[in-house]
């Protein structure tokens, strides 16, 4: 038998460059999208209609590394899952270094 086409995966914003590395975590609720990736700490909410980014959140901040020289380094570290909880109006970030973060929804909107 012959088959049809293949289908394809068509991104209609696959350069937005959102992060300062590869993306690790997508997750939706409705028309947002909320990304993570990099070694950039965010997690971003993004209009799916739009393209749009609607907000940043600093999830992890990082940690100041001294060098022997003496200077500073700011150490980010990637968030690799984002946990949504619609009872009690959060979001959860781990990550990679071993940290999470408890966000209550009413925050973002600061």
């Amino acid at each position: 038998g012959e088959k049809g086409p293949k289908p394809q995966l068509e991104l209609k914003y696959d350069k937005m460059s959102l992060h300062n590395g590869a993306v690790e975590v997508v997750n939706n609720i409705g028309d947002i999208l909320l990304t993570s990736g990099g070694n950039d700490g965010q997690v971003i909410g993004v209009d799916l209609n739009t393209g749009l980014i609607l907000q940043s959140i600093d999830c992890h901040t990082g940690e100041n590394l001294q060098h022997r020289e003496g200077s500073t380094l700011l150490a980010k570290s990637c968030v690799v899952d984002i946990i949504l909880s619609g009872k009690e109006a959060s979001m959860i970030s781990l990550c990679r270094d071993g940290t999470l973060q408890r966000w209550s929804f009413a925050s973002f909107n600061n």
